[in-house]
């Protein structure tokens, strides 16, 4: 029953057969009017359904594809920043595996090396920072970095003041430190390097200098490894900058918010300065 036609007339007019079929007839047509009427309603309800249902497929498409995106963005910066670097040092490492005093121990550094770069492989295949981070904190894995560099000659001071636990702040500050001492082994010979970080007031600092060749920073890779780690500080609302000269050395800081809650507690060593061995 989709609705009721009602006519009325007169006690002295009686309906002829004609009129009833007519009548019949109009209810009929009101009925297939009314029925296609509320068709249609549900129609267009069931589309604003599919249209809403396929609005939040395409959402979840964009989404799915930004994910996608930021992942393979995260495994090239991690690739670049951290095994690339192992794998540099091992390849300036076997250039002077002739001229060592013994072989054998340099061989045996070496090792050590590609088992690093090992450990940064398996660490992009799970999530949290780096291992040598959690296992030494962000003071004993930059002297180890450090200590992949003075293998090549230069005297490299790590001096580093940080609270713990590690943050995303922690890592982006380890990979362009490393960065900054891998590039410094390979084309700087530089004498001295100073590696200083800091953290105070919710802000995380750090600072590699050289005494090295230097470059003009106007000729640098804007899509190399300098982009990649300017990227990294920017997503987290951080800053870096370089600045050098031909001649003069050269100079990378940052600065990276902090959690306050990351920042809150001291604790171990990582909250005392900790100066890496000078040599």
């Amino acid at each position: 029953m989709l609705g009721q036609l009602a006519v009325t007339v007169p006690r002295s007019v009686q309906l002829t057969p004609g009129d009833r079929a007519m009548l019949g007839d109009l209810a009929a047509h009101a009925g297939l009017v009314v029925h296609n009427a509320l068709l249609s309603l549900r129609l267009v309800r069931e589309i604003d359904v599919l249209a809403e249902r396929s609005a939040d497929l395409t959402a979840a498409r964009r989404r799915l594809v930004e994910a996608q995106d930021a992942e393979r963005r995260r495994l090239e910066r991690d690739l670049h920043d951290g095994a690339q670097q192992a794998v540099v040092a091992a390849i300036i490492g076997m250039r002077t595996v002739d001229a060592a005093p013994d072989p054998a121990v340099e061989l045996a550094s070496l090792a050590e090396v590609l088992a690093v770069g090992r450990q940064w492989l398996v660490d992009l295949a799970v999530d949290g920072p780096p291992a040598v981070l959690t296992e030494h904190g962000l003071g004993g894995a930059l002297e180890r970095a450090a200590e992949l560099v003075r293998r090549g000659g230069p005297t490299v001071t790590v001096t580093v003041r940080v609270r713990s636990p590690v943050t995303d702040a922690h890592v982006a500050a380890y990979y362009c430190c490393v960065e900054a001492l891998q590039n410094v082994a390979k084309y700087s010979r530089a004498r001295h390097v100073l590696v200083d970080v800091l953290e105070r007031d919710a802000t995380l600092t750090f600072a590699v200098t050289d005494d090295g060749a230097g470059f003009d920073p106007a000729d640098a890779d804007r899509s190399g490894g300098l982009a990649s780690l300017v990227q990294r500080c920017a997503l987290l609302g951080g800053s870096l900058t370089v600045t050098s000269m031909p001649g003069a050395g050269t100079r990378l800081n940052g600065r990276i918010p902090v959690p306050e809650a990351a920042g809150a507690g001291t604790t171990g060593a990582q909250a005392n300065p900790m100066a890496g061995a000078v040599r």
